[in-house]
């Protein structure tokens, strides 16, 4: 039993929340934050095209650790670009990329898709007349996040044997762990050391702030 929620992948990806966290206290707030989205951006490409699953599960990690999706980010042309929707760009695209290779099929019939069609169509329409009747930025803010419904697609075109399920339990226990250790960190940090200290972490609170 144990062994199904920690192993291998339990620490890979712990490890990859501790240096993503990292990564954004260095770039944060600095013309880096570009770069570092580009540079996970492909990274997230890469694992999709090399194993569907592994791309899935970094949208997962990202999903579960971050509230808001905005570990790192960076203004764009006025529009503000965030780690969270440069993960969905990346498994989309290496999704398209392996549908179009023919490495992966979804099948049309799948009985999986018939309950969500309807919630498909209601986004698409709310979507439309959101366009219509509203700012084209005020109706993206508040239909945006009914996009990641999309990440069913590319979760129906893997396989889910039994290691694959038991990786994807480990990559929840892992963020589950993460957001605790942080959350008890800076708990402790903010009720042991005096007011004077809470420069050296502002950093760290801001950056957990933006996420969550």
């Amino acid at each position: 039993m144990f062994d199904q929620w920690i192993g291998k992948t339990f620490w890979i990806t712990l490890g990859s929340l501790a240096t993503s966290f990292l990564l954004a206290i260095i770039v944060f707030h600095n013309f880096s934050e570009l770069i570092a989205l580009v540079f996970m951006g492909l990274l997230v490409l890469v694992l999709t095209l090399w194993r569907l699953e592994l791309g899935i599960f970094a949208a997962f990690i990202e999903l579960f650790s971050n509230s808001h999706g905005h570990l790192i980010s960076a203004e764009l042309g006025g529009f503000n670009l965030s780690l969270r929707m440069i993960i969905f760009l990346a498994v989309m695209t290496g999704w398209v990329i392996l549908l179009i290779a023919k490495k992966i099929n979804l099948p049309p019939k799948d009985a999986r898709l018939v309950p969500f069609i309807p919630l498909f169509v209601a986004v698409i329409v709310g979507l439309a007349v959101g366009l219509t009747q509203n700012e084209r930025a005020k109706a993206f803010d508040d239909s945006n996040a009914y996009f990641y419904l999309a990440y069913f697609f590319p979760i129906l075109s893997v396989s889910w044997d039994v290691l694959k399920k038991r990786n994807l339990l480990q990559v929840f226990a892992a963020t589950a762990t993460w957001v605790i250790i942080l959350t008890l960190s800076l708990l402790y940090t903010f009720t042991h050391f005096r007011p004077g200290c809470f420069r050296r972490f502002i950093s760290l609170f801001a950056i957990h702030a933006r996420a969550n």
